[in-house]
């Protein structure tokens, strides 16, 4: 099965001449007060969700920027979008997530939705049978074999030390349990923090629907175990 890393858009013709998108609040919001962003991104930080009702209102929108379907943000690394790409997502097998509404605000108010998702796939992947790349400036340098999470941590950090500490992981194949369907998932320390995973066919609908504000960064394929 095919699926893509993607991320949020840096084209400026579809963005605009400002990314993130947001990186500022109207004036009178505060992203340290209580249940705010700051809040909401610990949780994040921790695969978990907020024990709180978070409140993410107030993202100003950037003057140079363009509205698209799937907004940048600095404040949260989770995936920001308007209600025809939520409801497109959600025909779609989706990690376990949590939706928070967010006003945000451009030369009019919008009301766009944060997919908040916790990290599956430790149930899922199985790590010895599963191939990945660290990309250090253009080269690839395959990763050696590794049963767990943190043997794939500690073989990482090994070679970025040996390498350039902007060097990033990459997923060659994803070996995964048998009962794996997920169309949509976050994988933490695999790619960038500001990365999402879908399957081939969610990644479909997103471009037959004209859905802007995302970028491929990769392709990989996912092997179920017989």
């Amino acid at each position: 099965m095919k699926y893509f890393e993607i991320c949020d858009s840096i084209d400026t013709k579809v963005i605009g001449h400002d990314f993130p998108q947001s990186y500022k609040l109207k004036k009178g919001f505060n992203p340290d007060a209580t249940n705010s962003f700051y809040d909401t991104c610990r949780s994040w930080r921790d695969n978990k969700f907020p024990t709180f009702t978070p409140n993410l209102n107030g993202l100003q929108l950037n003057k140079r920027c363009k509205i698209t379907d799937s907004l940048s943000t600095c404040f949260l690394h989770v995936p920001l979008l308007n209600k025809r790409t939520l409801d497109l997502f959600n025909e779609f097998n989706l990690c376990e997530h949590r939706v928070y509404p967010a006003k945000v605000y451009w030369k009019e108010e919008l009301q766009y939705y944060f997919l908040f998702p916790i990290d599956p796939m430790e149930k899922y992947i199985i790590w010895n049978e599963s191939r990945f790349k660290l990309v250090v400036r253009g080269e690839e340098l395959n990763m050696p074999t590794v049963n767990s999470k943190d043997e794939f941590i500690e073989e990482s950090r090994k070679l970025r030390v040996s390498a350039y500490r902007n060097a990033r992981e990459q997923i060659i194949e994803l070996k995964v349990d048998s009962n794996f369907n997920l169309d949509f998932f976050i994988l933490k320390r695999i790619g960038s923090a500001l990365s999402y995973f879908v399957s081939q066919r969610l990644m479909d609908a997103i471009n037959q629907n004209g859905i802007t504000g995302f970028s491929i960064k990769s392709e990989f394929t996912i092997t179920k175990a017989n």
